[in-house]
């Protein structure tokens, strides 16, 4: 049987699956993302410059693919996280004072202030989504976790590892079915997504993850909606990658594993991009 661990229990730093673990405390754990391997693999001195690299406040299409996350993965998360701006007219000395209230008090909170017409929008997509069969059917799954962390250690580089499943659903304690939930601009992007943001790298990394922490087998799909209207409506597709892109990516995986490797018991970040 898999074995589900406590948010609590995450901060022991052990390999295992947890839930409920916040994002905050899953981004600032010391071990080995796919996104720092990605960034590793570009240049190794981009693993020391993302961490000392300010953090500027992201863009709207940033905004909008953690919303619809949010909304569509933790719906119970919306209100300790986001706020919905209401409509004031700035333009008066009365809105002014209004609109500036509405934002300190916001700040005081901790929550992201939202647009009506941003939340709108994030709702529309969540409902396009559970208007297909395959989002549905995982979305509702009576066995389905989101926001699942794993942390693991590579067996043949000593590395520490970890990953944050949007989806996993437990089959029968051996298989694991899981959908990564992707925003993007539109569907004919999706194969130049995939090239761009390395995921498929992706997949073998978190594949990895789950068959160190007790699983068999893992079948994955990326669930793509799109930020853009076609037929009015917010198009979605389901994604499988070819079985020679994730051989790739697992020779890649090997790869960047050795040198991550190297370079934590070095401290030698240095490297250039070849074009």
């Amino acid at each position: 049987m898999i074995e589900f661990k406590t948010a609590e229990e995450f901060k022991s730093g052990k390999p295992g699956i947890y839930l409920d673990v916040p994002e905050s405390d899953y981004f600032a754990f010391p071990a080995a993302s796919n996104s720092t391997l990605c960034l590793y693999e570009q240049n190794p001195g981009n693993v020391p410059w993302s961490k000392r690299a300010p953090i500027i406040e992201g863009d709207d299409a940033t905004d909008l693919g953690s919303l619809v996350h949010c909304k569509a993965l933790t719906p119970h998360l919306f209100n300790q996280q986001y706020i919905v701006q209401p409509l004031i007219n700035k333009q008066s000395k009365k809105g002014k004072a209004e609109a500036e209230a509405f934002e300190w008090q916001a700040e005081q909170s901790g929550l992201k202030v939202i647009t009506e017409a941003l939340n709108t929008k994030a709702d529309n997509m969540v409902a396009s989504m559970m208007a297909h069969p395959e989002f549905e059917r995982v979305l509702t799954a009576q066995n389905l976790n989101t926001e699942v962390t794993l942390l693991w250690v590579d067996e043949q580089t000593g590395v520490l590892c970890k990953c944050r499943c949007d989806t996993l659903i437990d089959l029968d304690g051996h298989a694991a079915v899981v959908m990564d939930l992707k925003t993007i601009a539109a569907l004919d992007k999706i194969k130049w997504a995939i090239r761009d943001h390395g995921y498929d790298r992706q997949q073998v990394h978190y594949t990895e993850g789950l068959l160190a922490n007790g699983f068999t087998e893992v079948h994955w799909r990326f669930g793509f909606v799109s930020s853009s209207l076609a037929l009015k409506r917010y198009p979605v597709d389901f994604v499988r990658l070819r079985g020679e892109l994730i051989e790739d990516a697992q020779f890649c995986q090997r790869k960047r594993l050795a040198g991550y490797s190297y370079s934590l018991k070095t401290n030698d970040w240095f490297g250039d991009t070849e074009i």
